[in-house]
């Protein structure tokens, strides 16, 4: 792909990735289909480790039985130390190389992954109980990085042949 074909489509990503952030912040996600990768298989099949392959860190909940319970949107944005489009001093990522940011908690910046962790873990908590149930509304996660290419992932809770403690029966 020549250079000129590369940056139209780091601009189509990145304004897709806009439009995904203008719906989400207006209440009405997934009112329109936007081109995203989607994984889905069993459960406890690896889907979440590629993801964390793709983005070159360990960030994702890890556990027995079903540990994703709510599909993570998470959109990669590639973010060079000289990016000034993302990087700002005010909000402390002009000096750090990634960080994560969780579309229901504005302006928060996480750059220890050990703290995005938990907070899938909160959060998936808070919506869909503790119980072992499954929620349809997705936790959306950006991640700033210079090792990763625009992209826009979501991982999905596995299929079960067996329902547990609060998932539906189907």
């Amino acid at each position: 792909m020549s250079v000129n074909k590369s940056k139209m489509m780091d601009n189509i990503i990145g304004s897709i990735n806009k439009i995904q952030d203008i719906l989400n912040n207006a209440g009405i996600a997934n009112s329109i289909e936007l081109p995203q990768i989607v994984m889905l298989g069993t459960q406890s099949t690896g889907k979440s480790s590629v993801l964390e392959s793709i983005v070159h860190r360990p960030f994702l909940p890890r556990g027995s039985d079903i540990v994703t319970r709510c599909p993570l949107v998470l959109q990669l944005v590639e973010c060079k130390k000289t990016c000034k489009q993302y990087r700002k001093a005010s909000n402390g990522t002009a000096e750090i190389e990634e960080w994560g940011e969780f579309a229901h908690l504005e302006n928060q910046i996480f750059s220890d992954f050990d703290k995005i962790r938990q907070e899938i873990d909160d959060q998936t908590e808070k919506l869909a109980g503790s119980n072992k149930g499954i929620c349809k509304q997705p936790i959306n996660l950006k991640i700033f990085s210079p090792s990763v290419v625009n992209l826009t992932l979501v991982d999905l809770p596995g299929i079960t042949k067996v329902a547990v403690g609060d998932q539906p029966e189907d």
